[in-house]
């Protein structure tokens, strides 16, 4: 993998917000619905795939997450290796990602390697004939502004405990200003802060009508 391609694609997220690549803990309702919203494209990938999702538990595997090698398992070959990649932002970019039980590092390898193959034939084709399909990364790397995804006995954002149970949740749109609205309404208040579908719905509702 030409490794200009991988510098351009860090920049251009460096460019857009530069906190995404620093450790923020501003506890955010919209991040964690931002997670959620991610286990339900992640679902609805592995749905058109014809590939089982299976449940984070206490940790993320990066191979789980990986969506391209499950597209073409021999892209897999091409891609730099996990810490190389952290690695090669330090070393190179002077960027140096969270580490640790910080979590951010591994879907900034993904959106990353997913901002280089998307316009490869085999993606827009899988694409095109699934309008329900989107970009997989967009929203979790968005979460990376506000705060960041932890590993403290299951997985953690914004101080609360992710539950496979309640990951059924789609967010109507990932835009700067509805996830502003999400965090201006709603405060975190343990789990009954958190919005289901149908408050999320709602939002979405009144923020067009603004």
């Amino acid at each position: 993998m030409n490794l200009k391609e991988i510098d351009a694609k860090v920049k251009d997220i460096y460019t857009i917000d530069y906190k995404a690549f620093s450790k923020n803990n501003s506890d955010n309702i919209s991040s964690i619905l931002l997670f959620k919203d991610y286990i339900f494209r992640l679902k609805t990938w592995k749905d058109t795939l014809n590939i089982e999702y299976i449940p984070f538990g206490k940790f993320l595997n990066l191979d789980r997450n990986n969506l391209l090698i499950d597209i073409n398992p021999e892209w897999n070959n091409e891609m730099m290796p996990y810490s190389e990649f952290c690695s090669h932002l330090n070393d190179q970019l002077n960027i140096s990602l969270p580490q640790g039980r910080i979590q951010n590092s591994l879907f900034i390898y993904l959106f990353v390697y997913w901002e280089i193959y998307k316009s490869h034939p085999l993606i827009m084709k899988i694409m095109q004939e699934n309008p329900k399909l989107s970009h997989p990364y967009e929203g979790i790397v968005k979460i990376f502004r506000n705060d960041y995804i932890y590993v403290m006995e299951g997985i953690n954002i914004s101080g609360v405990t992710m539950r496979n149970s309640s990951m059924n949740l789609k967010l109507p749109s990932i835009e700067d200003s509805f996830l502003e609205y999400i965090d201006l309404e709603c405060k975190l208040i343990g789990n009954d802060g958190i919005p289901n579908q149908e408050k999320v719905n709602e939002l979405w509702q009144k923020f067009q009508s603004l």
